[in-house]
C-alpha cells in the first residue's frame, strides 16, 4: 500500500479525495499567498520542499508550464517564468533544442518561443496519444536522443493540426447554425471527434463569435460524451457549470476553461439549461467583445527606441499583456493577403510605410482599398530581416468610419463575388433579371439592411441610383459597372489590335468617334 500525494491547481471541489497529502495553493486549509500556479509550478514547490536545491533545470520546464497553462502572469508565476527562461536561454537543454531545432528557430527563447512553438508541440503527444514520449523527451539528456524523439514528437503536431482543421470546419457549421438560432452559449457535439483537441477547436469557435463554447465527442460505445469547454472574460465556465452539475458526470476547471463527462442524454438539457443562464447574466451584463486599449498613439511615435523599451517589460502573458495601441486614421498604402492559402492580411500603413500583420485574417483584403483610412489596434514588435531591424504592428483588430468606395472593375475581382451571399446587395440594370431577392434594380426602394452593396451594372441615369442610395444605410459600396461594352475587363488591347483601328481610321479618312466610332470599330475588329 502507498502513500498518495496529489498536486493540482484547478478549482477545488466539494469533495477532497482521501490522499496521505494535497499539495493545492488554493486549499482550504492553508493560506498560500499566491493562488494561481499552474500544474507544474505546484509540482516545483513539491520539490523545494523535498530537496535542498532542486536542480536549476526544473525552473526551465516551470516557465514552459506557466506560459503554456495561461495562468496569471503575476506576482510568484512571473518570478518563475523569468528565471526559466533566463535557465533555458544560458543551459537550453537538449529537447528543448531539438524541438526547436525542429520548428527551424534559432532565435532568443521568450514567452511566445513557448506559446507557440514548444507548448504546442509537447502538447500535440498528450492530446492524440499517452504523454509518455513527451515525458520521455524531456528527461533526455543526449542530444542524439533528443533529436529522435523530437522528430516523432513532431509528427504528432502536424497531426494535431489536421485534425484540428477538419473538425474546426464541422464545428463552424454546427456553431453557425446555434447562432443563427439566437443561442448565447454554444454546446456542439459529434461523433468521432478527437477528445485530445476539443479544447482548441473550442478556443477556435470562442474567437469567432465571442461566446462561451463546448465541444463534446459523443462515444456511443461508452455511453457518454467527453469534451472541453472555452469561455469568455464575461462569464466564468466554472460557476456556470457548477450550477448545472446535476446534468455533469464529472468536470473540473476554472473560469476560463473545463473539461468535462456526462451522459448522452443530457447534452440537449445541459444546451437548453446553460442558455437560460447566459439569458440571465444578459439582464446584467453585456456580452459584447471587448478589447482593452492602453492608449492611443502617432505613427511617429512608433520608433525602434520606443519598442525595445517596451520589451523591457516581459515576459508578457495573462494579466500581464503586451500594451495595446490605437492608430487613427492612418491610410493603407498597399494590402495583399499573404501565407498559406492566403490567410494572413499584410498592410502597408501610414507615411512612413509601417508594416503591420493580422494573423487569420486576409480575407479582408478584398475589402482594404489603397488610400483608404482606417483605425486599427494592436501591439508592436521589432521586425528583423537579412540583419535589418524595422517596426511592426501586430492588429488585433481593425475599423473603418468612412464609408467605402472599393473599386472591382475587373475580371480578377469580379470574380470574387458568388452572388448568393446573404449580406450582399446587387443592384442591377432594368434590363436584367433578379436571380435572387438580394437584387435590386436601380432606383427600387430597399428596406432590407445589408452590409455590403455591389453596383453590378451601370445605372440607367444618375438619378436612380442617387433614389435607390437615399434608401439605405450603406459603409460599403463595390463598383463593379457592368456594361454591354466592358473594353476595361480586357486589359492592354493586344498590338493586332491597335493596327486595326489604325486601318480602320486611315480608310476613313475622318471619323465622327461619337457617332459612328463603335460601329467603324465592331467592323474592323478592333
Amino acid at each position: 500500500m502507498f502513500d498518495v500525494i496529489v498536486t493540482d491547481h484547478h478549482e477545488i471541489g466539494e469533495t477532497l479525495p482521501n490522499a496521505f497529502a494535497i499539495v493545492h495553493p488554493m486549499h482550504p486549509d492553508f493560506d498560500y499567498p499566491f493562488k494561481y500556479l499552474c500544474g507544474a509550478g505546484v509540482a516545483y514547490k513539491l520539490t523545494q520542499s523535498l530537496l535542498e536545491q532542486p536542480p536549476v533545470s526544473f525552473l526551465g520546464l516551470v516557465a514552459i508550464g506557466t506560459i503554456a497553462d495561461l495562468v496569471s502572469l503575476t506576482d510568484e508565476n512571473r518570478t518563475l517564468v523569468k528565471q526559466g527562461l533566463n535557465v533555458l536561454n544560458d543551459h537550453c537543454p537538449p529537447a528543448i533544442k531539438a524541438l526547436l531545432k525542429q520548428a527551424d528557430y534559432n532565435d532568443e527563447i521568450n514567452e511566445e518561443t513557448i506559446g507557440f512553438i514548444i507548448g504546442p508541440r509537447l502538447n500535440a503527444v498528450g492530446r492524440l496519444e499517452d504523454a509518455t514520449l513527451a515525458a520521455e523527451l524531456l528527461m533526455c539528456d543526449n542530444e542524439e536522443e533528443a533529436e529522435f524523439y523530437a522528430d516523432q514528437v513532431e509528427f504528432f503536431n502536424q497531426e494535431r493540426k489536421d485534425i484540428v482543421a477538419q473538425i474546426t470546419e464541422e464545428a463552424l457549421q454546427v456553431a453557425e447554425e446555434q447562432v443563427q438560432n439566437g443561442n448565447k452559449f454554444l454546446v456542439l457535439a459529434q461523433a468521432d471527434w478527437h477528445e485530445g483537441v476539443l479544447g482548441i477547436v473550442a478556443s477556435k469557435i470562442v474567437e469567432t463569435y465571442a461566446l462561451p463554447t463546448l465541444i463534446l465527442n459523443i462515444d456511443e460505445a461508452q455511453q457518454h460524451a467527453k469534451g472541453s469547454a472555452r469561455s469568455i472574460e464575461q462569464v466564468s465556465m466554472f460557476e456556470i457549470l457548477t450550477e448545472h452539475a446535476s446534468l455533469i458526470d464529472k468536470f473540473g476547471g476554472h473560469h476560463m476553461a473545463a473539461g468535462m463527462t456526462l451522459a448522452i442524454e443530457n447534452v440537449e438539457p445541459l444546451r437548453q439549461a446553460l442558455n437560460a443562464s447566459m439569458a440571465e447574466i444578459e439582464q446584467t451584463t453585456s456580452l459584447e467583445p471587448r478589447k482593452h486599449v492602453d492608449t492611443t498613439i502617432e505613427e511617429s511615435e512608433i520608433t525602434l527606441k520606443n519598442i525595445q523599451d517596451i520589451q523591457r517589460l516581459r515576459p508578457f502573458g495573462s494579466d500581464f499583456t503586451s500594451p495595446c495601441f490605437e492608430l487613427e486614421d492612418v491610410i493603407v498604402q498597399q494590402a495583399k493577403a499573404i501565407g498559406q492559402d492566403k490567410k494572413h492580411l499584410k498592410l502597408t500603413m501610414g507615411e512612413e510605410k509601417l508594416q503591420a500583420i493580422f494573423w487569420q485574417n486576409g480575407h479582408l483584403v478584398q475589402e482594404l482599398g489603397d488610400g483608404q483610412p482606417i483605425n486599427v489596434i494592436g501591439t508592436l514588435q521589432i521586425n528583423e530581416w537579412n540583419g535589418f531591424q524595422s517596426p511592426q504592428f501586430m492588429i488585433q483588430d481593425l475599423a473603418n468610419n468612412s464609408l467605402q468606395i472599393l473599386d472591382y472593375r475587373s475580371k480578377s475581382k469580379v470574380n470574387q463575388f458568388q452572388g448568393d451571399e446573404a449580406d450582399i446587395a446587387y443592384l442591377v440594370h432594368q434590363s436584367s433579371d433578379k436571380v435572387a431577392d438580394n437584387y435590386y434594380v436601380y432606383g427600387e426602394t430597399i428596406e432590407q439592411d445589408y452590409n455590403k452593396y455591389v453596383l453590378r451594372d451601370l445605372p440607367k441615369s444618375i438619378n436612380h441610383l442617387k433614389n435607390t442610395l437615399k434608401s439605405i444605410n450603406v459603409s460599403q459600396i463595390y463598383l463593379v459597372l457592368n456594361h454591354e461594352r466592358s473594353v476595361y475587363f480586357e486589359g492592354m488591347p493586344k498590338m493586332e489590335t491597335f493596327k486595326n483601328c489604325f486601318k480602320a481610321i486611315a480608310s476613313k479618312g475622318q471619323i465622327n468617334l461619337a457617332k459612328d466610332g463603335m460601329a467603324s470599330m465592331s467592323v474592323s475588329k478592333c
